[in-house]
Order: C-alpha cells, then sequence, then structure tokens
C-alpha cells in the first residue's frame, strides 16, 4: 500500500480549484483567448482537478495551454492584449485566416506559440512590425519582419522547451505521495538541442534580406551560460555547416542569434560572415536587442 498524504491532497485540490475559479473569471474579461481557453476546455479542466484523490494512480495530465494559465491567471490579460494586436496586424493584411491557425496551433502547442506570441507582443509596443510575412517565392513565411532604422529584419523564433509547468506539477505530486506521467515532462535544455533547433530555423531564413534567430529558454534549473555561447559562436564558425552543407547559402543571409532567459537577453553571437545584405549596423542590431527585454516570458 503506497502512503499518500490525504490532508496535503486535499489542500491541493481546493487550490487548484480555487486558481481554476479565478482562471474562469479572468478568462471570461477577454476578448480573444476566451475563443481557445473556452467553456468546454476550462469544464474538463476543472473535472480533472476535482476527480483527483487518494485513490487517483496518477496525477491526470493537463493541457499545457490550460496549466500554463492556471497556474498564472495574472497572464491572461497580457496574453489576451498580444493576441488582439496579432488579430488587427492580420485583418489589416486580410490574413485572418493565418490568425485562425495560429490560434490552432496555440491550443495543440502551447510553448513555442507563447513563445512567438510573447516576442511578437513586446517588439509590437517598440517598433513596427507584421506578422507572417511572406518570405522568397511561394507559401513560406516568417515569424515576424521588424522596421529598424530603414531595414527590414525577418525574425525566426524557437524555444528551448522544458516544460516548467509540468515539472512542477511532477514536484507537487511526488511531495504528495502521487506519481505523474506526462509526455512532455523531460528537460531537454542542452548544447546539442540548442544547436540542432538553430540549424533547423536555418532553413526558415528569408534570401538576400537581414535574418536574425532568437532562441527563448525557460529551464529553471539550467539558464544559458558561457557553454551556451561559445556552441553558437561555433555554429556560426563552422558548424552548423558541417552539420549540413545547404546551410553554407543559409549562413550568409543570417545577422545573428539571439539568446535570450526569462528576463534578459544572455548573448547576442553575430554572424561575423553575414552577407553585406544581410549584416546590420551596430545601432540597428541593439535597438532590436532592446525590444527583446521582456519583463516576464510568459510562457511554462
Amino acid at each position: 500500500m503506497r502512503w499518500v498524504d490525504e490532508e496535503g491532497l486535499d489542500a491541493y485540490v481546493r487550490e487548484r480549484l480555487a486558481q481554476w475559479d479565478e482562471l474562469r473569471r479572468r478568462v471570461g474579461f477577454t476578448d480573444l483567448l476566451g475563443r481557445i481557453l473556452h467553456w468546454r476546455r476550462l469544464g474538463s479542466l476543472r473535472q480533472r482537478i476535482a476527480a483527483i484523490g487518494p485513490r487517483s494512480r496518477q496525477l491526470p495530465e493537463f493541457g499545457e495551454l490550460e496549466l500554463t494559465f492556471l497556474l498564472n491567471p495574472d497572464w491572461v490579460e497580457p496574453i489576451d492584449r498580444y493576441l488582439r494586436v496579432l488579430h488587427a496586424d492580420l485583418a489589416r493584411r486580410r490574413l485572418l485566416p493565418l490568425y485562425s491557425h495560429f490560434e490552432g496551433q496555440l491550443a495543440r502547442d502551447a510553448v513555442p506559440r507563447l513563445a512567438e506570441l510573447n516576442l511578437y507582443g513586446a517588439v509590437a509596443g517598440v517598433l513596427p512590425v507584421e506578422a507572417f510575412p511572406r518570405i522568397g517565392v511561394g507559401n513560406r513565411r516568417s515569424d515576424m519582419a521588424v522596421q529598424v532604422e530603414g531595414r527590414t529584419v525577418y525574425i525566426e523564433v524557437t524555444v528551448l522547451q522544458a516544460s516548467r509547468a509540468t515539472m512542477e506539477e511532477l514536484a507537487a505530486m511526488r511531495r504528495l505521495g502521487l506519481s505523474y506521467m506526462s509526455g512532455s515532462g523531460r528537460a531537454d535544455a542542452d548544447v546539442g538541442r540548442l544547436l540542432g533547433k538553430v540549424a533547423h530555423e536555418l532553413g526558415q531564413v528569408a534570401p538576400g534580406q537581414a535574418n536574425m534567430i532568437v532562441v527563448l529558454q525557460d529551464h529553471p534549473e539550467a539558464p544559458f551560460d558561457e557553454w551556451y555561447v561559445q556552441a553558437t559562436n561555433d555554429g556560426l564558425s563552422g558548424d552548423f555547416e558541417a552539420m549540413d552543407p545547404t546551410h553554407r547559402d543559409s549562413l550568409q543571409h543570417l545577422d545573428s542569434i539571439v539568446l535570450c532567459g526569462r528576463r534578459h537577453v544572455r548573448a547576442v553571437c553575430v554572424n561575423a560572415t553575414a552577407a553585406s545584405t544581410a549584416a546590420l549596423t551596430l545601432t540597428q542590431r541593439r535597438a532590436l536587442v532592446q525590444a527583446f527585454r521582456l519583463p516576464d516570458v510568459m510562457m511554462r
């Protein structure tokens, strides 16, 4: 018979149900986030919380989007505001199907979409920006294009994903004597993963333009340190090309790679081999990096 802290478990459920009440109240005041966190989704979340008890074999797996806002209800309003800015941007350009597509992606795969939305919302408050601009021929699109001192810079955003929300719930349930099974709870914040992420984004750069790749990282126990910075600089010096020879052409269109933590820019790794059409001036790059200084990255 396994041990379960029933008193602690009851307190846990009461706390989560109180947080659910607050989340439902805040979502009720939103314009667009409520379309994603709709009543059926929130109702299912409450049922899963209420069903947790001493006989539970494991904690029900919560969706990342629901768990993000359950634990951080103060993020509801600013994320809804960012969604309104994104919606207005795409409506003005008659691209609302792209908004619907993004909305669906956010509902299914919250962390990378929240990473993009955080950066887009931060930049939109400082510099002219367009979401999902077309690049080259065909249907390829960048995450965003920013105007800075007369230059258009195409930005790709990726996240070194390690679900803090899942990790926190895992720790909480272990303290209560329950197990937790999740497909997304394994932290993958390591240098090899970083290089793989950046190498993938190199395939998305806009040819003949200035491009920047921003890596957001949210692992509480493995912040970007000098190893990540050195590995990124080594990649720009030839490792990315060694991984895939097709990156040779992509690299000439890349100005820099920016490594961002939760509340600060850790490093700006400049590509010394960038073509003149891709290289930014120091003041242009600095203006962009200033726009990336997020008060907090609203993703977990």
